[in-house]
């Protein structure tokens, strides 16, 4: 899945937003946390108030309880007790005289909520109660006096305290004085109608729950109704002693100006908080803009332009923006400016031959695509001239490579000196273009050469050049104190007449130049009726290279045996191409095909990577045997042929002692030193050497002599018509005879028949091969034959190591 791409700007502007969005979502987050504080701290406030006024109260409660107290000790009740309590007289008149006190502070103004009296005698023993009861009601608090002196009394005389689940308070009275005190009057009263001034004295309305039930409620209470907002808090009144009761006071205070007043606090910081961010917003991407985005976008174009057009390079920009933007601008300023020489240079080794300064392949292709173009807009002629020289090889190898440098230094000057702009000027009628067609010389590489003569549309004027080109070679070239001549074949092919495009011109050009060369005409103009097989060689070269990509080729093997003994010693690999389309395509058709187009040297590494995989395989199992590969002259002369076959030998541990390279006489007279050099350096690495086809060639006895020579193959052709035709009888006797002297192995080729067998065993032939002994099979066949064959391998092959 694909996803959008944004821009820089773009990217900034999202983030900035996302930043900004964040940001206010904070403001109202933090806003609403101000607001649940600030209620949780009104809330705390409340309960707070409640608690102070509930304990004020309650307080007030039991000081009213305890100076109703006195007052009743002071007037009535010291008189009365003395004269009850010390004589014990009539308990009945004490008990009532409390019950008659109890409802004397009922009427009292204001009246006592007191619930119960208890008499105690002077040790806090108790005596008798308003109600007669003698289960004291906080009896903990009695006890706890008991057990203090009464110094101590003054902080202990009231007294909250829980009974059967109610919350009561306690004050105990002196009756007497304290030297002598008479006894104790404990009063008990309900401390619940004193916090009914609650909500008088804070102004709110509350309501007492015992519970869930509702125990007292002020008029002003009211739920959140009518659009007001009323904030609640909780108390839970306890006794002294640590007890909870289970008496619960809720106080309400209307907040709804509060929240109001929150609400546009909130708003205000709302709008402050998004006026902030888009100013900030704002403020930043014009400060990135200008700091960032304007110079990055002007780098962007620049390098954009650069891209199209190489011109550019080394074209200064403004140093703006930031420090790090500057750094960058004044970086890439230095680059390009680096990068404009470095093209030059580049452009320079592109297009431009190191060695002779002349323009190189590249330069003419693209000078042969701008002509093309001119001639289908202007019809504008031009000729292509494809050069290459004769016998340049031999002069390098004689002379050394720095002298084949300097002849061709010498000779790219004198194609220059031939073609000049000049001589061409006449062909055009607007002289002012003659600098647009000037003629151009191109080395292509090696000793190959082209010239491009625009407006050139005529054969007679195109072989007044060539004649002109042959007569200057023709003067001798003065090379370290030596003179000599080289010649050179021209293939000419004019456009449009001979084609439109680059490709084909310069393929039929070089056509027409191998033409030259062969037929030895020094140049030639395209033909097309002798470039029938051109598409046929094209198509088949693609197709092998291909096939060899696919290991679609194969390698068969024919036997080789030993004529006096009747055994087996080697087989010769043969290269064979079963096409899909075509059938099986000869040898010697797509080897010649191979060497026109360059892939004789991969099938060659394939040939013999193959083949010594099948004859380690063959070993391992065995059998041991020698094996011949046969090599075209570019092989064996290629200069990494030497190291890619050890390297191959290594690979796949063989001895070299069991490889045979089988060469024709043709592949040594091509280049004879260089071929005597590769050739001894195989034969001393133990690798044994074959002359194939012999007989057929040109080669002469006393350089045969020289050669690392180990066998002579005699051609097929003298062998099978030895019975029947005396000279080739006659011939066959002679090499064989020859070979002998030399020292040589001799196998006959095409050893078709029984008769053929006996006549080579009575000329005391070495070794055999043909379709008598056995065909070429492909290796899997080759392994069955072994198994069944008569012809063994030969015990005569001495052990060898097989490691490479």
């Amino acid at each position: 899945m694909r996803t959008a791409s944004l821009s820089l700007r773009s990217s900034l502007s999202l983030i900035v937003a996302l930043m900004g969005v964040i940001g206010l979502g904070l403001a109202i987050a933090t806003g609403e946390i101000y607001r649940q504080l600030m209620l949780d701290h009104e809330r705390e406030g409340l309960r707070k108030l409640a608690q102070l006024e509930a304990q004020s109260l309650l307080r007030e409660h039991g000081e009213q309880v305890r100076l109703w107290g006195h007052r009743l000790q002071q007037e009535r009740l010291a008189s009365w007790v003395e004269r009850y309590l010390i004589a014990q007289e009539q308990p009945a008149r004490i008990q009532q005289a409390l019950a008659d006190t109890l409802a004397l502070a009922h009427v009292s103004t204001p009246p006592l909520p007191l619930l119960e009296l208890y008499l105690y005698n002077p040790s806090l023993q108790l005596i008798t109660s308003s109600t007669q009861r003698t289960n004291i009601v906080c009896g903990k608090h009695i006890k706890n006096l008991r057990e203090m002196p009464f110094s101590r009394w003054q902080d202990h005389h009231s007294h909250l305290c829980l009974h059967e689940q109610r919350l009561l308070s306690s004050s105990l009275i002196l009756i007497g004085n304290p030297q002598t005190p008479l006894g104790y009057l404990q009063l008990v009263s309900d401390p619940l109608p004193a916090l009914g001034a609650m909500s008088r004295n804070l102004g709110l309305p509350i309501r007492i729950l015992r519970g869930e039930d509702i125990v007292q409620q002020s008029r002003g209470w009211r739920d959140n109704t009518g659009g007001h907002v009323w904030l609640s808090a909780n108390i839970t009144l306890s006794s002294d002693d640590g007890q909870t009761s289970p008496l619960r006071i809720a106080i309400k205070r209307d907040i709804t100006g509060m929240q109001e007043e929150l609400g546009r606090t909130r708003g205000y910081v709302m709008l402050a908080s998004g006026l902030i961010t888009v100013l900030a917003i704002g403020l930043f991407l014009f400060i990135i803009n200008k700091t960032t985005l304007v110079p990055l976008s002007t780098l962007s174009r620049q390098l954009r332009k650069l891209r199209d057009d190489k011109s550019f390079l080394g074209e200064k920009i403004p140093l703006r923006g930031n420090i790090e933007i500057r750094e960058l601008t004044r970086d890439f300023n230095a680059m390009t400016t680096e990068l404009a020489g470095l093209y030059e240079r580049m452009e320079d080794l592109a297009f431009r031959d190191e060695l002779t300064a002349l323009p190189n392949r590249s330069k003419l292709q693209d000078t042969l695509i701008y002509h093309t173009r001119q001639n289908q807009e202007n019809g504008l002629p031009f000729a292509l001239f494809m050069m290459d020289l004769d016998h340049f090889k031999t002069v390098n190898d004689t002379l050394g490579h720095h002298s084949g440098d300097l002849l061709l230094q010498q000779v790219s000057e004198r194609l220059t000196g031939c073609l000049r702009k000049t001589d061409n000027l006449a062909r055009l009628e607007d002289a002012d273009k003659a600098v647009l067609y000037e003629d151009m010389v191109a080395r292509l590489g090696g000793d190959e050469f082209a010239a491009v003569l625009p407006t050139v549309g005529r054969v007679e004027d195109a072989m007044i050049v060539a004649n002109k080109i042959q007569q200057a070679m023709e003067q001798p070239f003065e090379i370290e104190g030596c003179n000599f001549s080289v010649g050179i074949s021209i293939g000419i092919v004019l456009c449009p007449e001979h084609g439109t495009d680059c490709e084909t011109l310069m393929r039929r050009a070089d056509v027409a130049m191998y033409q030259a060369k062969n037929e030895r005409m020094g140049a030639k103009l395209y033909d097309p009726r002798q470039d029938h097989h051109s598409v046929e060689l094209l198509t088949l070269g693609d197709e092998l290279k291909q096939a060899l990509r696919r290991d679609d080729v194969v390698l068969y093997y024919q036997p080789k045996v030993d004529l006096r003994k009747q055994r087996l010693i080697g087989v010769e690999a043969l290269l064979r191409w079963p096409h899909p389309e075509r059938g099986f395509v000869s040898p010697e058709r797509f080897i010649a095909i191979a060497e026109q187009t360059g892939l004789i040297h991969k099938l060659t590494a394939w040939v013999i990577d193959t083949g010594l995989r099948d004859l380690a395989h063959w070993l391992q199992t065995g059998y041991r045997f020698n094996m011949a590969i046969n090599l075209s002259p570019k092989s064996l002369l290629n200069p990494e042929f030497i190291d890619q076959f050890k390297q191959a030998l290594q690979q796949h541990h063989i001895s070299p002692h069991l490889l045979t390279l089988e060469i024709t006489e043709t592949t040594i007279m091509s280049d004879p030193q260089r071929a005597l050099e590769i050739l001894r350096h195989l034969y001393n690495a133990g690798i044994a050497i074959s002359i194939d086809d012999f007989g057929t060639g040109y080669s002469s006895l006393s350089y045969l002599k020289e050669l690392p020579v180990d066998e002579l193959k005699i051609d097929r052709s003298f062998v099978l018509d030895m019975l029947t035709e005396s000279g080739n009888a006659t011939l066959v006797r002679s090499i064989i005879d020859l070979a002998k002297n030399m020292g040589l192995q001799v196998t006959a080729e095409g050893v078709e028949n029984q008769a053929i067998l006996r006549q080579l065993q009575a000329l005391e032939c070495d070794r055999g091969q043909g379709y008598y002994i056995a065909r070429p099979m492909p290796a899997g066949e080759l392994t069955q034959w072994l198994r069944e064959s008569d012809w063994k391998p030969a015990s005569s092959i001495p052990p060898q190591d097989l490691s490479a």
